[in-house]
């Protein structure tokens, strides 16, 4: 047996079945298609419009009504690494171990493995995070190209990742069970105008002088450096809107495909962002590692399944980017879900049309974590809080957390009042404190991880 192999296997066989295992009796017969399809840093109320009220994701929404839009999914982690891995394993960072962008060796088995353990052939493309694709991925291609960095290269990797996919997929005996991985990543910094999408935001001539483009340029925007106006800030989120746009049509044209391949009308599909991204919120900030807040934290994701899932179903409770997996697997129903699972199957809940909402749990390093539940999100820090963080190529800046932050994302949706130190609220702080800190006491069911045995979180909620 490979080493990896033998790696999972032990770790399988080390764990027990947690309470949201999903097991079982399959409910339907085995899916021929399923396809997750994922975008780097999408902030979800730009997809929905919310934000300014533009016209960005007409697919997405054309999909939503035909599965069930989850409008509040709390991402696990702030970077693509811990958080990409979170969906593809069921598990928080601090079980499958990938704690930073650059260190991708997961301690637990990828969606991709199981499916491809179940006899599926597995096909994975995407221009970021690459190393994921080293697991459980029959074939697998990363159309990130390091000699391409010319303006507009993200836009350009993506569509070859989407063309490089799509002809995989027409390739394959239509017969041949597929699980296909799509990871784009075009909407990341840095924002390069899509004019034709742009002109439909910002019909009126931009006369500013902020380079959305020049990566040092935003850094002084973001350090305060350089003082941006409102007509800036619009400027640039209306950039960003013409990339999401972009975005859309991409994804349009990859379902074409599919449903050429004849894999699309009882396709299971799923799509959805690892992390969101600030456009200038909270400390004037733009990009996403240093956020804990609605920007970052609060995605979309549509799951549509046909003959398995009512259509046109909005769900706006909570729940957790952990969550995806399962509800993959469950609705497959080609294996069932055994071993270590964080998060837990939302297809009952999807079938009866309501969720159970609980605790979904976050970090930001390992040095802040919290959880949104209901109206409310926490966030713990340590009892002096924390600064870590820092743009892209600046180190000597910092973001600062609060050691406590409590926000009611009902009233304040943009979580600009902390609640922490409210009297009315001590019974709420209190209650969540301590489904956090239980969560952070915790040991992990694989493994161990010194990194959890001294930091900030760790050392207030022993002392509280």
């Amino acid at each position: 047996m490979p080493p990896r192999c033998l790696l999972l296997a032990l770790a399988l066989a080390a764990c027990h079945a947690p309470a949201g295992d999903t097991s079982g009796d399959a409910r339907w017969d085995p899916a021929t298609t399923v396809v997750l399809v994922t975008v780097d840093s999408l902030q979800g109320s730009v997809v929905w419009g919310q934000a300014d009220g533009w016209d960005t994701t007409p697919f997405v929404h054309a999909l939503a009504e035909e599965g069930v839009l989850l409008s509040n999914v709390q991402a696990a982690r702030n970077i693509t690494g811990p958080a990409l891995t979170s969906l593809h394993t069921g598990t928080y960072p601090r079980d499958h171990k990938v704690r930073e962008a650059g260190e991708v060796q997961p301690t637990l088995p990828l969606i991709s493995e199981r499916f491809q353990a179940a006899g599926y052939r597995t096909l994975g493309v995407s221009t970021n995070l690459c190393e994921l694709l080293h697991f459980g991925f029959d074939e697998a291609e990363c159309a990130r190209d390091p000699n391409d960095q010319e303006a507009g290269w993200e836009a350009r990797q993506d569509e070859a990742a989407q063309v490089h996919l799509a002809q995989a997929v027409r390739a394959l005996d239509p017969d041949q069970p597929l699980f296909a991985w799509l990871h784009l990543n075009q909407v990341h910094s840095p924002y390069v105008v899509e004019q034709a999408w742009y002109d439909r935001f910002h019909p009126e001539p931009y006369e500013g002088d902020l380079d959305v483009e020049d990566v040092q340029a935003m850094n002084d925007v973001i350090l305060g450096l350089d003082e941006a106006t409102e007509a800036e800030w619009r400027h640039l989120r209306a950039v960003y809107a013409s990339e999401v746009r972009a975005m859309d049509e991409r994804v349009r044209s990859f379902v074409a495909a599919l449903d050429e391949a004849g894999r699309w009308d009882d396709a299971v599909f799923v799509f959805g962002a690892d992390h969101g991204e600030e456009l200038g919120g909270h400390f004037h900030y733009v990009g996403h590692g240093c956020s804990v807040y609605q920007p970052v934290s609060g995605l979309v994701y549509v799951v549509r399944a046909p003959g398995r899932l009512p259509g046109g179903l909005a769900l706006d409770g909570w729940v957790s980017q952990t969550d995806l997996a399962p509800t993959i697997v469950d609705l497959a129903s080609a294996f069932a879900w055994t071993g270590f699972a964080a998060g837990r199957s939302l297809v009952d809940e999807m079938l009866a049309g309501e969720l159970d909402e609980q605790p979904a749990f976050f970090e930001r390093g390992v040095n802040t974590a919290g959880l949104t539940w209901g109206d409310h999100r926490i966030v713990l820090s340590g009892t002096d809080g924390y600064e870590e963080c820092g743009p892209y190529a600046q180190h000597d800046a910092a973001f600062p957390s609060e050691p406590c932050e409590l926000y009611d994302l009902g009233a304040d949706p943009e979580e600009r009042t902390n609640l922490a130190e409210d009297p009315a609220q001590a019974s709420r702080r209190q209650d969540l404190t301590d489904r956090l800190c239980a969560w952070v006491e915790e040991r992990p069911w694989v493994g161990t991880d010194p990194m959890m045995e001294d930091n900030l979180i760790v050392r207030t909620c022993a002392a509280r």
